[in-house]
């Protein structure tokens, strides 16, 4: 539960960078954006959909014709509707590209505004009509969540969007889980059946290799501490819902949980309640930063019901400079709710800041070893923001996409080889492709290594769902809506999946070069021919 700061201004001093190290670059995006953006999205149409920080107003950052990004252009889309009388305008919710390529949100802990209210209410955008439609709250015996706030969510390898219950400010059994049924629009509410700590919010959920969902607890005894060390997993029953149950994922070797926030106003610290992002990383493993400066790795069991390992992951630096949060101590960077991105390269890209809700903000790379956290360059604005305002999002081109509630936003390009073996494989695709026509591609590895990128628990923006892309020898680059994938599932390795696609109706005509893109990773080129 984070402290709502409003928007930051786009002229905060350039941030200092440290000792770099296999550094790469960022580059603002050419046309500042003409809102403050916030949490940002890949559509299957290859669109980038943004929200306009604690607003109702979404927009999108449609590439360029060469398929650029950074000199790509703005234009609004519909904004969120009125819910029973009230504007739906959230900030710190749950949410998923969903496999039929439509966008769920749900929940907010704002409401456009700086009260915090965990609202209950939710909305779905369908990219082919531009609408937004109201999506009720779960249901319990108990009658409608009250609350839902800034839930956790994933998508399941079967396409089943899981809900977290989000903060109960009123009486509520905080150990129920929802499943969304995207055709009736309907939620299916299941106990927590195992679970260690009944109790999950401001907790993120992480899809692992096995099809488990990993989570750090956070709600143990604060006092004692050793409950503050515990994680869990998720075991999904797809053939009996209500069979799913939480088993263990063994103990963290460092406390993850910021258990100290500093209030500049009573000069006091108190517990915080936050974690980092949790990333899967291409060899497996999850690396999960801490809000305490200290981070650990994940090691993953033979078997899903097995907790695991546990190993100690590079320590962030230690801060002493000016800043609100160190009047008194040193304090170590850390990441509370902030952002991670899994990059092309094997790395992980991360933003920290030191103590809780502090600035300056930097960023690091934990190399593909897990052994160091190299410093990387800062963005314009990092010398003034805390990481929690900031987001990540893995682009198509393997760029990664950032937002800091400002018109600035910022792209990052990795340095170093792709990921061996990362890369999709198409085995399967018609040599002659009409436009406006509906198709479907098979092959291998179509939903890449991992999510993508993360955030501490209440801002998803998974990108594990392929994309069709062509590209023309004058240099035109055009996206094939994707929608149905046959899994939603991550690292399937050698297993033959599918998705379907449309050629769009004004995609040039001739002979293009076809790729399947996951998280950023292009197959090898499919020579085909558009036909009018």
């Amino acid at each position: 539960m984070r402290r709502f700061i409003g928007i930051i201004g786009a002229a905060a001093m350039a941030g200092a960078t440290l000792g770099i190290a296999h550094a790469g670059t960022w580059t603002q995006v050419t046309t500042p954006a003409p809102f403050f953006a916030n949490q940002a999205f890949v559509l299957t149409n290859g669109n980038i959909m943004i929200q306009d920080a604690d607003a109702k107003d979404w927009w999108v950052l449609e590439p360029s014709t060469t398929g650029s990004y950074v000199a790509g252009t703005w234009h609004q889309v519909a904004s969120l509707p009125v819910i029973s009388g009230t504007q739906y305008a959230p900030l710190y919710y749950g949410s998923a590209v969903l496999p039929d390529g439509r966008l769920l949100i749900m929940g907010g802990e704002y409401d456009g505004s700086g009260t915090e209210v965990f609202t209950n209410l939710g909305a779905i955008y369908n990219p082919d009509t531009n609408k937004w439609a109201p999506v009720n709250p779960p249901s319990d015996s108990n009658g409608a969540w009250p609350q839902i706030g800034d839930a956790a969510s994933v998508v399941l390898p079967n396409g089943t969007f899981m809900l977290q219950r989000g903060p109960c400010l009123s009486s509520c059994p905080g150990s129920e889980t929802a499943l969304f049924n995207a055709t009736t629009l309907k939620w299916t509410v299941i106990p927590g059946t195992g679970m260690l700590v009944d109790y999950q919010d401001e907790q993120g959920y992480t899809l692992l290799r096995d099809g488990t969902v990993l989570t750090i607890d956070v709600w143990g005894d604060f006092a004692a501490k050793p409950d503050l060390k515990h994680a869990e997993k998720f075991v999904y029953d797809a053939t009996v819902p209500t069979s799913s149950k939480w088993v263990s994922a063994g103990d963290t070797t460092a406390q993850l949980d910021g258990g100290e926030s500093y209030d500049p106003n009573t000069k006091k610290y108190s517990d915080a309640r936050e974690v980092g992002p949790a990333v899967l990383r291409a060899d497996g493993s999850v690396i999960a930063f801490g809000a305490t400066g200290f981070n650990s790795i994940y090691h993953p069991p033979a078997s899903p019901t097995q907790p695991g390992t546990w190993s100690k992951a590079p320590t962030f630096p230690t801060y002493t400079g000016d800043s609100p949060c160190t009047p008194t101590k040193t304090a170590y960077f850390d990441v509370a709710d902030g952002p991670a991105a899994l990059l092309t390269t094997g790395a992980v890209l991360v933003a920290a800041s030191p103590g809780v809700y502090c600035h300056p903000t930097r960023f690091y790379e934990l190399n593909t070893a897990g052994t160091a956290l190299d410093a990387e360059p800062a963005t314009p604005n990092a010398s003034g923001e805390i990481s929690y305002e900031m987001r990540m999002l893995v682009l198509p081109t393997g760029q990664i996409l950032q937002t800091d509630q400002s018109s600035d936003v910022e792209i990052y390009t990795p340095s170093g080889p792709v990921t061996s073996g990362a890369a999709p494989t198409i085995t399967s695709v018609p040599s002659s492709i009409t436009r406006g026509t509906d198709y479907t591609i098979s092959g291998r590895q179509f939903n890449g290594l991992s999510q993508g990128a993360m955030y501490g628990d209440d801002a998803q923006q998974a990108s594990n769902y392929p994309l069709v892309r062509l590209s023309y020898a004058n240099g035109r680059v055009v996206y094939c809506r994707t929608f149905n994938p046959s899994t939603m599932a991550v690292a399937t390795g050698s297993a033959t999946v599918s998705t379907h696609f449309a050629c769009p109706a004004n995609a040039p005509a001739g002979a293009a070069d076809l790729y399947v893109v996951a998280n950023g990773i292009p197959s090898a080129a499919k020579r085909v021919t558009i036909v009018p």
